[in-house]
């Protein structure tokens, strides 16, 4: 597999070095289009259905680069020059498009593990882009009076393949089964990059023919998209990576307004330069990186939001059980009795205490008991209405606050409670261990409109109820309370 690039590439320069001159790197150009349109077909078998799909988008590239290298063999004063030239550009533009549509579904599927990484590593691309033209063919094609539209088409090329280089850098970073074949696509970039840079660079004014060494580029990134193809690791491309932790710091947010600023900032010092404006990059560049750092400070804040979400949801419910915490149902009672008292709706605190949780913790230790209380609070969850508030107190005890119907009282609390009693004591809370079970101790009291009874009352008569149920509990057994025991 590793040996499809080296030799495909020695194969062409040794043909480069028996025929020097264009028509000889050009049709080494169209056949090793070719084979790497036919090494990543071969290596579709490999795929997963979702990524075949994306191996042939890779594939119709490839034939559309094919055909544009085909057609600048036609010699210049053909009478099929005109049209050569015209699909030459068009083929071109839609298989470097199709590449990079490619590499976004590549790195879509793993921008939910790496977000802002990825989109990072793009907008670095952007701005890459612009320094490469502001400073290098930006220049050269101005000297060489290349077209205006020329040029704009080689910036978007040029700024498209840095911003996929970007991103495949960072994919190989964080998906370790994928890196030999994001490693081979990445090197296909990167040389793919370097033959467009050059090319303008080198070619002589009169011929458009750069050395045969850039044309070796250019196939050597056919070649390497193959070996991705074909590589095992390409079937790891549809699994995303491990996840990464992007923090809101300060140097993210001066790189991101840096970003925001630089193709202005060239504009600028063109200006300065006393340069002509360079009406093209700003407006690519500032279309690539603007949208980019949106998307990028939109990211950053719906993941503060969630943060801060996440905060708060810590802070006001139980950790283990995910039921409220002491704190916020206290709260919540409090808020709840005005409202209730104003309409008229008497309110039910129901406070439970699980019996045998300690026996659990002994015999099958703390996580089995940890088990027992994640299923009794999704017993209550199931239990409860729409309406009303379920808490864990702390340890095994629990807190159900639940508006009563106009009229009712301590009667019908009395039969939440008989009902909380034979929802806990339902066996099946661990269904491993058929044989462990517990039941519950159930106090309640009621808050009737114009009462006067506040949240901590209501708490405490409900916990002396408590308290009372188990004692009764227990007579009924014929256990011994524990302060008799000592006694006597």
């Amino acid at each position: 597999m590793h040996a499809v690039l080296p030799l495909g590439a020695l194969a062409a320069a040794a043909c480069l070095a028996a025929s020097p001159g264009r028509a000889t790197a050009l049709d080494s150009m169209v056949v090793l289009s070719v084979v790497g349109a036919l090494l990543v077909e071969a290596g579709t078998r490999l795929h997963q259905p979702d990524l075949r799909r994306l191996w042939r988008q890779v594939v119709l590239a490839l034939v559309l680069l094919t055909v544009a290298n085909a057609t600048a063999t036609v010699p210049a004063g053909s009478p099929l020059s005109g049209l050569a030239g015209r699909l030459d550009l068009l083929c071109n533009a839609l298989g470097w498009l199709l590449f990079f549509a490619a590499a976004v579904q590549v790195v879509l599927r793993h921008a939910t593990h790496d977000p802002g990484g990825v989109t990072d590593a793009a907008i670095t691309g952007a701005v890459a882009s612009g320094v490469l033209w502001t400073v290098l063919l930006s220049p050269r094609l101005r000297a060489a009076g290349v077209p205006t539209g020329a040029q704009a088409y080689d910036l978007v090329i040029v700024t498209l393949v840095c911003m996929t280089l970007g991103a495949l850098v960072q994919l190989a970073r964080t998906c370790p089964a994928a890196r030999p074949s994001l490693a081979y696509l990445t090197t296909a970039t990167a040389v793919s990059l370097g033959g467009e840079v050059a090319w303008p660079l080198t070619a002589p004014a009169t011929s458009d023919t750069p050395p045969g060494w850039v044309f070796l580029l250019f196939e050597a990134g056919y070649l390497a998209v193959g070996a991705a193809a074909l590589h095992p690791s390409t079937v790891h491309l549809g699994t995303p990576g491990r996840a990464v932790e992007q923090r809101l710091t300060t140097p993210r947010l001066v790189a991101l307004g840096a970003a925001l600023g630089a193709a202005p900032l060239f504009a600028g010092v063109r200006q300065l330069l006393a340069l002509p404006a360079d009406g093209v990059q700003l407006l690519v560049g500032t279309t690539a990186v603007v949208p980019l750092v949106l998307a990028r400070v939109a990211q950053i804040a719906r993941e503060r939001a969630q943060a801060e979400a996440q905060l708060a949801h810590r802070a006001s419910h139980d950790g283990l059980t995910g039921l409220l915490g002491r704190g916020t149902a206290i709260a919540r009672l409090e808020a709840l009795l005005p409202a209730a008292a104003a309409s008229g709706v008497p309110v039910a605190v129901l406070f439970l205490d699980l019996d045998g949780f300690k026996q659990v913790n002994d015999l099958h230790g703390h996580l089995r008991g940890d088990e027992l209380l994640v299923a009794v609070a999704t017993r209550l969850r199931g239990w409860a209405r729409t309406d009303d508030v379920l808490a864990r107190l702390g340890g095994d005890e629990f807190l159900v606050v639940a508006p009563l119907p106009h009229g009712a009282g301590t009667g019908e609390a009395l039969e939440l409670a008989a009902g909380l009693r034979a929802l806990v004591s339902r066996p099946g809370l661990l269904p491993d261990l058929p044989g462990v079970g517990v039941g519950a101790s159930v106090g309640c009291a009621v808050a009737q409109p114009g009462g006067g009874l506040d949240a901590d009352a209501l708490i405490a008569a409900a916990d002396t109820g408590m308290y009372a149920d188990k004692a009764t509990r227990r007579r009924r057994r014929g256990e011994v309370p524990a302060q008799q025991r000592a006694a006597g």
